[in-house]
């Protein structure tokens, strides 16, 4: 018998990299210390408290996943789900039966931590 799917007010798709920590080179990634973004942790933490779903999606490549996590954990934040791969792109296009896409543009090593909405 399938489960009934969790509705979740809101899911937060998070790239890692010049989004909630300082972006470096690939042959970095594991030598030299990882640093959050100014209030990134805060604010990723706040969204999982208030129940919605937090994925963080990387190019970084799936032989990088269990390494990423660690220092995600290390950092300190909590999230649901990594998803690693992501295609290098400047356009992503989404289907569904309903539309649910809200995207934000943030400032390489600025990050989600001061970012607001414009209203």
């Amino acid at each position: 018998m399938p489960l009934e799917p969790v509705f979740h007010n809101r899911v937060r798709v998070i790239d890692i990299d010049g989004t909630v920590v300082r972006k470096k080179p690939p042959e970095e990634y594991f030598t030299t210390p990882t640093v959050a973004l100014p209030g990134a942790i805060e604010r990723v933490n706040k969204w999982f408290a208030n129940g919605d779903y937090i994925i963080f999606w990387t190019a970084r490549p799936n032989e990088y996943k269990q390494r990423t996590m660690d220092i995600l954990d290390e950092l300190g934040f909590n999230y649901h789900e990594l998803i690693c791969g992501k295609p290098y792109t400047h356009k992503m296009h989404f289907y569904d039966d309903i539309p649910v896409l809200v995207v934000h543009r943030v400032m390489r090593d600025k990050g989600i931590g001061d970012h607001r909405r414009k209203r």
